[in-house]
């Protein structure tokens, strides 16, 4: 399998009953319009999750930066909204 990621989409056109998937680095597969319509449910689901992960990874890299401003980093400034 290639593990390398990629950030370009891949070309998807129907042709003769089939649907034809052609992506980077030569990735081509033909699948049955079954197939293809459950892959497809199953992407959508697996780019929400990685989505889900990736705002977890900001949220805990956010969470860090904060922890190390009040170790002595850059000053943390709060405004007091009662004023």
């Amino acid at each position: 399998m290639d593990s390398r990621l990629h950030d370009e989409p891949s070309n998807v056109v129907a042709d003769r009953g089939e649907v034809q998937v052609s992506g980077p680095n030569g990735v081509a597969m033909s699948l049955t319009a079954d197939a293809a319509e459950e892959t497809g449910g199953r992407l959508i689901e697996a780019a929400g999750e990685a989505r889900k992960q990736l705002a977890m990874q900001v949220m805990k890299k956010s969470s860090l930066a904060n922890n190390d401003q009040r170790r002595g980093g850059a000053p943390i400034i709060k405004h007091d909204q009662d004023s």
